[in-house]
């Protein structure tokens, strides 16, 4: 696909199923961002994703299955593209999926999604994306195990953990997938393993939403990849989700 750096708005659908890519750098943009839209009638899930690698290899970045329009702060460099990447993503229908640049077009989109009363998005008035709904749901890790069973986050990411009133002492990490199939366990950029401290019992967990925006999948882990902590009996964790 062709590479653009400034604002454009294609149509993919079941014949053209990946857009033309963003290039926020080229534009000399890539500090202030862009917002990203999409509309249209269609079923299916249409992944905005992000290259680090110059278009080798592309990463999701979020999911949407609905018309919707997000401020997206450019990170490290990258290259962006929309598309129905995955098995099963695309079933009918077209979307018009739209990069608005960080210039006065995207300007205008951003203080759209500001509140009712039009003021204009600051810290005092943070920026509200879409309709953000939690989501509660219960995950177990079985007596005598350490693994839970998998979590699957393709329409909501990890914001929170809640720790069962009876808890054998360990810390947290995650094993995360693209299909479900094969995992992988989840690092830092710094390739160190991914470690939630756990202080005891009863007690929740913030998750910041960045740390597992690109994440499909996942499991989460008592204790660590190197030294799992089986837990004494069935625990039922309850997790916290944001869509």
């Amino acid at each position: 696909m062709a590479t653009r750096t400034t604002s454009f708005t294609q149509t993919i659908d079941g014949t053209t199923q990946t857009s033309d890519t963003l290039d926020p750098l080229k534009a000399g943009q890539a500090a202030s961002g862009f917002a990203f839209g999409i509309s249209g009638t269609f079923v299916g899930a249409c992944r905005l994703q992000r290259s680090l690698d110059g278009g080798s290899t592309w990463i999701d970045f979020l999911v949407l299955d609905q018309p919707d329009i997000l401020p997206i702060p450019d990170q490290e460099e990258a290259l962006w593209r929309a598309s129905w990447a995955g098995a099963g993503d695309y079933t009918s229908g077209s979307a018009v999926v739209t990069f608005y640049m960080g210039n006065k077009d995207a300007s205008a989109h951003f203080q759209r999604l500001a509140t009712k009363d039009r003021r204009l998005v600051g810290d005092d008035n943070p920026l509200q994306v879409g309709n953000a709904q939690n989501v509660s749901l219960t995950v177990l890790i079985a007596n005598g195990t350490s693994l839970s069973a998998a979590i699957d986050c393709i329409k909501a990411r990890l914001a929170a953990i809640y720790i069962p009133s009876a808890w054998t002492a360990a810390g947290l990490t995650f094993q995360t997938s693209a299909d479900g199939v094969t995992w992988n366990n989840r690092m830092d950029r710094f390739l160190t393993e991914y470690t939630v401290g756990v202080s005891g019992p009863s007690v929740s967990i913030q998750i910041p939403l960045t740390d597992f925006i690109d994440v499909r999948y996942l499991k989460i882990r008592s204790g660590t990849s190197a030294s799992p902590v089986n837990q004494g009996a069935d625990r039922s964790l309850t997790v916290v989700l944001v869509r």
